[in-house]
This record gives C-alpha cells, structure tokens and sequence, in this order.
C-alpha cells in the first residue's frame, strides 16, 4: 500500500473578532484495496479542490511540498483530491491543469462550521474510472462480514446512503446454500453499516425479520424505510406483510415496525421528496412465482396491482392504500419520480407478469393523497424488459438500459439473452414516449446504473455474454455531439448480479455529489451460484 500524507490548512474565515480561526486536515491518502503501487504510483503533483464552502478554493503543489487550501464555511464541504502524473505546477497555470489526473478520490460532505476541531481522516484516492474496495483507517482491507457477522456474503440485500452521517446502511439478503442437494436461498437476518471515512463493516443488532428482495428508502431525517421483501414463513417462501423504520444513530435502530396492507416482494418503493410521500407500487403476492421470487419452486407468477402510500410527515406504522391502482399487474418493474411542484409523478417501466415481460410504461400521478393512472402505453419501450435499470438523468428525461427481454409464463430465464439497448424516455404532459440511444458495449441485465457528477451515466456488472466483471459509462465523442458508451479504465473485483448499489455523498448536489458509487455483494452471474461479500467503489471523473 502506497500512502502520502497532505498536511492541509484549512483557513475558514471566521468572524472572530480581528482573528480568524485556522482548522487543520490532515489526510492519509492512500490506495484503495486491489490497486496497490498503482493508484499513486508515479504521482508527481497534487491538486485540492474544495466545493460547497463560501468561498470555494484550489490549490495545486508537488508531492515533494505539501501545502495547504483556504476554504470557507459550508456544511457539504467536499475535498478532491486529484493525482498527476506531471508536475502541474510547473505549467503556466498550475490551479487549471490542461492534463487530466491520474487518479482521484473525494471526502465525503464535511460540516465547516465555527465549532469544528482539527480533521483527521483517510481519502482512498484510485485510479480515474477504475474500481477499488475499501481499506481502514489501519491500512488492512474490509469487506462485509469483517465485523463478526460471519456472514457468507449477501445478494439481494439493499446499500443505502446517509447522507447526515456519511454512512451505508447494508440490509437483509440472501446466500446460495444447498438443501437435499438442490441450491436454495437462506434469507438473512443482519444487518450491517459500511463507515465510509474510516473504511470499515460495522454489525447492526439483528432485525425484526430475515428479509431480501426488499426496498429502503432513505429519509431527509436519516431514517431508512425498509418494507416487504421475500421471507420463511411457517417453512415456505413467502413475501413479508410488515417493515421497519431504521435509525443506525439508535442504540435500538429499529424504531418502528410498519404494517402493510399487502405482502409484496419485487415491488418498487419512490420517494417523493415535495409532498413526503413513499409509493409503494406492483411487486409479487405468492411465494412460488419462479420468475419473481428467484427460487426454485414452479408455478405462475402472482401479482397485483395494487399502490400503497406511506406518509413520512405523519404515522409510520401503517400505510395508506390509495384508491388507484396499476393498469397492468406487474413486479421486478422499474420507477422513476418526476418532482412536479405540490404533486408528485412516477413512470412505472417495464417488470414482468403472467405473460412474461412487459413493454408498457405506466405514468402515476398523485392527487390530493391518491394515486391517479394518467397515462399506460403498452408498447412505449422498444422492446419487453425485465432485470433492466432506469434513472431520471436530465429534467424529465429517464434512461433504461440493459434487460432482458424473454420470461416465458412470468418466470425468469438464466438462459434468456440480456440487450444492450439504451432508451431514452421523455415525458411531456402527460404522455410518455421513448427512442434507441446508443447502444451499450456489451449486452447485460441484472446490473446496476447510475447518474454522475457530470449528468453521463455508468452501468455497473450485471450478466454479459462475455461473463467479464466489466462496466461502461456513456460519454461524449471527441469533436462531435454524439454519445457512445465506452469501459470503464478498471474492472471490478469479479462479475456478479444481483448485488446493491448506492452513490456516495448522495444522489444529488445538495447531499453532496462524490462521484463514487458503492457496489456490494451479489452472486456469480453462472451456476453454480455463490454469493459474494466483494465490495468495489467506483472512482469517476
């Protein structure tokens, strides 16, 4: 492991009097696990960066001459730290480097304030657009389970950002076992918390219930709404009628149990940030739908159409069910929220029923506590998908990628082809059309994308045909104004499905955008199947 150490002043201008107060960072940068003598091999000149403070600064030196950045207050202050392979400060302009970096890594949102000590803390600084995983604050690396779980890994388990307290809450899950020889999943009941600064695995006491296949959501107040999910119930599989409401700040994190009005597993959970509501829509209601509750058991696929809502500004231990419902039944479905003024909008893509995958895109519509279903295009995608990714990239514009396009009868298919197709959506009014965009690098389903600092977006794993731990992010072409999905510089740790996905620092600029996503977990994308407890970062531009 390489390590450099940037003794960093930080000078917060604050009204003291004739003074002003000088704060101290002390960063250990060093390289994430899997790029030992790469990340920072080589380096010759740094550069910090400080965004979110009042006034933001840059300032760039030679490894040889650590220096110091002057940065004002802010409570998401975000340090960068780029590495070069150059000694930028000897070009005519050393705070605006015309070569890109080498590598780079990012605090989390720091709180500057005039109360705040000395900070002292670890940056995992990687390779640009390559994958590492975590390393502690004693130099070793970490993984989940390294904290007396003794867990074999989890898929099917949710990552999830708090943004209050630089933390990833990791829940339930599931691990390949065998039982009369057959593999089954055993649905796991742990939990587990992922220390972002100091790179390390934290166990949570046990929750309520085993659980996978499940949503969280994450609260502005840094509480975690975890609801439904996929369970043992008297010896069979089944879905979960109940949730809980999760505060890892709690001695008891488990604060209150919700009480649904239907069991459901595979469904989607949208967070409407303008009107506080949660809407809970479409998922599975048997335990042996092969094709949505990924176990061995046969049989069709049961499904409703039902929504709930969950009022986060009133009682947390019900829901509401709310008097529309889905035209179409369907589950393992994608959802995107559209933020529109006092009322909240959602698309509802693609999923699966009893006739296999879908092609409809579904337009919900909150009005005065209930959901209204203002639009359903049947065939607005190109084509049916399942196991595919959608995310609101630019206004009210969405992307979808990857999928599969085949689940015969409702169950899915490990032999179906993924696609690697892009389709971007638009939704004008109250209608919803979608176009092909530029086609993905490799076919894929069962991967994770998200949405950049920059607004380009990344795919992450999944299953190819290539069977490669590869990712792709969608980039501008040089000299033109074309896009085109291009691989990431560094592979992950290994290939996997099913694993979870979260970005650091938040999902937004207000949480603070790090431009890191978190990918945990997940199992081998080839039988037999093995659950896995890799964690890979990915370090963007």
């Amino acid at each position: 492991m390489r390590a450099t150490v940037l003794v960093a002043a930080l000078l917060a201008p604050l009204a003291l009097g004739s003074c002003t107060k000088l704060v101290t960072l002390d960063l250990a940068v060093v390289e994430p696990c899997g790029q030992e003598t790469q990340a920072l091999n080589g380096v010759q000149s740094f550069r910090l960066l400080s965004t979110g403070a009042t006034p933001d600064n840059v300032t760039a030196f030679p490894t040889t001459q650590p220096s110091g950045i002057a940065i004002g207050l802010g409570e998401k202050v975000i340090i960068t730290v780029e590495g070069y392979g150059d000694d930028i400060t000897l070009g005519e302009d050393p705070n605006a480097p015309t070569v890109a970096p080498k590598s780079v890594g990012r605090t989390m949102p720091l709180l500057i304030d005039e109360t705040t000590a000395n900070i002292k803390g670890t940056v995992l600084v990687g390779k640009v657009d390559s994958f590492g995983s975590p390393r502690d604050l004693d130099g070793n690396c970490s993984s989940m389970g390294d904290n007396g779980s003794a867990i074999e890994g989890r898929h099917g388990h949710t990552a999830t950002f708090l943004p209050l307290i630089n933390k990833v809450l990791i829940f339930g899950g599931a691990v390949w076992t065998s039982e009369d020889g057959a593999p089954v999943e055993a649905f796991l009941k742990s939990a587990e918390v992922f220390d972002v600064t100091t790179g390390t695995f934290t166990k949570l006491p046990d929750p309520k219930n085993a659980r996978a296949y499940h949503t969280a959501t994450a609260l502005p107040d840094g509480r975690v709404i975890i609801l439904g999910g996929f369970s043992k119930i008297n010896g069979l599989t089944a879905p979960l009628i109940n949730g809980e409401v999760i505060d890892v700040r709690e001695a008891d994190p488990y604060q209150i149990t919700i009480v649904s009005k239907v069991s459901r597993a595979h469904h989607t959970a949208t967070f409407l940030a303008d009107v506080g509501l949660i809407v809970i829509a479409g998922g599975c209601t048997g335990g042996v739908a092969d094709g949505c509750d990924t176990s061995s058991a046969a049989g069709g696929t049961a499904l409703i159409p039902s929504i709930e809502i969950l009022d986060t500004n009133g009682d947390l231990s019900v829901t509401k069910a709310a008097t529309g419902a889905l035209a179409i039944p369907r589950a393992m479905h994608q959802a995107v929220g559209f933020p529109s003024g006092n009322a909240g909008v959602i698309a509802i893509i693609g999923g699966l029923n009893e006739t296999g995958a879908l092609r409809g895109v579904e337009l919900l519509k909150l009005d005065g506590g209930s959901v209204v279903n203002v639009n359903s295009t049947a065939d607005a995608l190109p084509r049916a998908l399942v196991r595919h990714q959608a995310t609101v990239f630019n206004g009210e514009l969405f992307a979808v990628t990857g999928g599969q396009d085949l689940a015969p009868g409702g169950v899915l298919s490990d032999t179906a082809p993924g696609v690697n197709e892009m389709v971007i959506c638009s939704k004008v009014d109250a209608i919803i059309t979608c176009d092909g965009g530029a086609a993905l690098q490799s076919t894929r389903y069962g991967h994770a994308m998200a949405r950049l600092r920059d607004g380009t977006l990344v795919v992450i794993g999944g299953v190819t045909a290539e069977g490669a731990a590869t990712a792709e992010v969608l980039r501008q072409v040089p000299g033109s104004g074309d896009f085109a999905w291009v691989p990431t510089s560094g592979a992950l740790t290994e290939g996997r499905q099913r694993a979870a996905f979260t970005l650091l620092g938040g999902d937004s600029a207000v949480d603070g955008f790090v431009n890191q996503v978190f990918y945990s977990g997940g199992h081998s994308t080839a039988l037999p199947f093995v659950t896995s407890t890799s964690t890979d970062i990915y370090f963007g531009r």
